[in-house]
């Protein structure tokens, strides 16, 4: 049996197809797809690639540029248990404790949100045990 690494409820995470290291995430067991923190979501005229701004100025790693991808799709969430909301998701790479994981993100306006990632259970499945008790500092 494959030993499981040990995380938090909360971790840092890399984004090396982005180039951005050293993000702060939190860890929901209970959302099964994560979610990035993106502003100005938009798709070329021709409908084959999605613009968008990752993270915002709060964030160190922020860049105002913007990120593109033509491999995305459309996915249905249940927003806080309440609502349903159509959301973009991409395939990238995170690295999480060290270790590398092509994965499917949301991307979704953080803004309010404590934490710019979310990493759902997708990611960390097979792979690693999160410790509740055990979280990373913000202001690393």
């Amino acid at each position: 049996m494959e030993e499981k690494i040990i995380i938090g409820r909360s971790t840092h995470i890399d984004l090396p197809n982005f180039n951005m290291y050293d993000i702060p995430a939190k860890v929901d067991t209970g959302a099964y797809r994560g979610a990035l923190h993106c502003r100005d979501i938009r798709l070329s005229a021709d409908g084959k690639t999605l613009y968008f701004k990752l993270l915002d100025e709060r964030h160190p790693e922020y860049s105002a540029h913007d990120q593109a991808v033509t491999d995305f799709g459309l996915v249905k969430i249940k927003n806080t248990g309440i609502d349903w909301q159509e959301r973009y998701k991409i395939k990238t790479e995170i690295i999480i404790a060290g270790q590398s994981i092509v994965t499917e993100m949301t991307l979704a306006d953080r803004a309010d949100m404590r934490f710019p990632v979310l990493i759902g259970r997708k990611a960390l499945k097979k792979k690693f045990l999160v410790n509740v008790s055990k979280k990373v500092n913000l202001n690393k």
